[in-house]
């Protein structure tokens, strides 16, 4: 189940707009390089050029999680209310 609700924001590069980057997944500290322009970035400043990209991920898990809830909740109350056509 939290795999169902995980995500990524997808990084854009700034200057050419390539979604391509080598990194080193291991070295939080290092830095990310665009195979496109070969422009080298900072993690944070990778993440601060890109934050409007993160709220918009951000909303689409919350849609999914809301979503989600409101058919459970259903699907429980129609099995312990029973049917009901207010509950479709």
């Amino acid at each position: 189940m939290k795999d169902e609700y995980s995500g990524n924001a997808e990084m854009i590069c700034p200057v050419c707009n390539s979604k391509i980057f080598e990194y080193d997944d291991e070295n939080l500290k290092g830095f990310i390089k665009c195979l496109r322009c070969n422009k080298i970035y900072s993690r944070n400043a990778l993440l601060k050029a890109n934050k409007k990209n993160i709220p918009v991920e951000v909303n689409q898990i919350k849609n999914k999680v809301a979503s989600k809830f409101v058919n459970d909740f259903k699907k429980i109350l129609k099995k312990n209310v029973g049917y009901n056509k207010k509950f479709k």
